[in-house]
């Protein structure tokens, strides 16, 4: 699986890349919002871990303009913000799942591979009103 990491935190990053490549994975990390909505635009990842609190561009704008754009990666959005507010915003805004900070390790993977093997839907249809 092909990983986007959009993480600002370089010593969480690098864990967190390091370990997933043992699993097998392909890992991209992205340390910015700016960075991270670049790569996530060109559409090469299978899945994205977004952190919220990022320089550049937070990551709730970061999974906005990807959904706007018609990107439907899958997006599991990580965070040490711990109000249920953040979780539903970025569920309402079109991500996979939320993971608090600190994560267990086979919570992540768990979660990984349930993005895995979840089927895509279409992209949501738009309404037009005449």
């Amino acid at each position: 699986m092909n990983i986007l990491l959009i993480e600002d935190a370089p010593a969480l990053a690098e864990i967190v890349r390091f370990a997933l490549e043992r699993e097998g994975h392909t890992v991209t990390v992205a340390p910015d919002g700016i960075t991270g909505l670049a790569h996530a635009l060109a559409g090469t990842a299978d899945a994205v871990l977004l952190d919220l609190v990022l320089p550049g561009l937070p990551g709730i704008e970061v999974l906005r303009r990807m959904r706007a754009a018609g990107v439907w990666t899958p997006v599991l959005v990580s965070s040490a913000r711990d109000g249920a507010s953040d979780e539903e915003d970025v569920l309402a805004l079109g991500a996979d799942g939320f993971l608090p900070k600190p994560f267990s390790w086979p919570v992540l993977l768990g979660r990984l591979r349930a993005l895995r093997g979840r089927e895509r839907p279409p992209a949501p249809a738009g309404l037009t009103c005449r």
